[in-house]
């Protein structure tokens, strides 16, 4: 690695505590397994009811109207990349004794919602996803390509999972009752459709505007 740039500052509000490289002067990454923070741990932790942090952050915004509060992982490219690029990955690996009494996954979006009384105005999602298309790029299949929001895809042991798997797992939706989000419906007919893409083929799912 090769512009080394470091800055630390104590006590000033508006200035990085830390800065590695600027937006001018970046830091260069000679090969592709050069990491500029690289953080390797190891816990023994054995209890059941804290988690174990081994990064840990804690942002409180005090000013009424403020926006954000994020920490961002950009990715910035103008050149065409290999097979897979992403800006943040989050990857979970259980060994060949490796299980989880509850749940696992790879990346957790959990919001608390705490407001006492009825909810005031916004919209409230543990996950928010976005999504930028070019104005040529919804390709809608053709020649191998697609845009969407969701991209899912089994990867080993293939044969087992269409067998006992699931697409997803929806909880906390009680009994099927007449007008609540998960109600019987004795709707015959679909007024619409939303299409989806299995195996690089075009499928539609039925949909109706009768919620009874």
């Amino acid at each position: 690695m090769s512009n080394r740039r470091y800055g630390f500052h104590s006590g000033v509000a508006n200035a990085k505590a830390v800065e590695i490289g600027t937006s001018s002067a970046n830091m260069i990454l000679s090969k592709y397994n050069n990491s500029l923070i690289n953080v390797q741990v190891t816990s023994s932790s054995i209890n059941t009811s804290n988690s174990v942090r081994p990064i840990y952050m804690v942002h409180t915004m005090n000013g009424v109207g403020g926006v954000g509060g994020r920490a961002e992982f950009k990715l910035v490219s103008n050149v065409a990349l290999g097979s897979w690029c992403n800006a943040l990955k989050g990857y979970t690996s259980l060994g060949a004794t490796g299980t989880s009494s509850g749940l696992a996954s790879s990346i957790c979006a959990e919001m608390d919602v705490a407001y006492a009384g009825s909810m005031p105005s916004g919209q409230y999602y543990p996950l928010e996803i976005e999504l930028i298309p070019g104005a040529t790029t919804a390709t809608s299949g053709t020649s191998g390509n697609s845009i969407g929001f969701m991209f899912m895809s089994v990867n080993t042991n293939t044969a087992d999972f269409l067998s006992n798997g699931m697409i997803m797992s929806l909880n906390g939706l009680g009994t099927a009752t007449s007008n609540k989000v998960f109600q019987p419906n004795t709707a015959t007919a679909a007024s619409h459709a939303l299409r989806i893409m299995i195996g690089g083929v075009k499928y539609y799912i039925m949909l109706t505007e009768n919620g009874a």
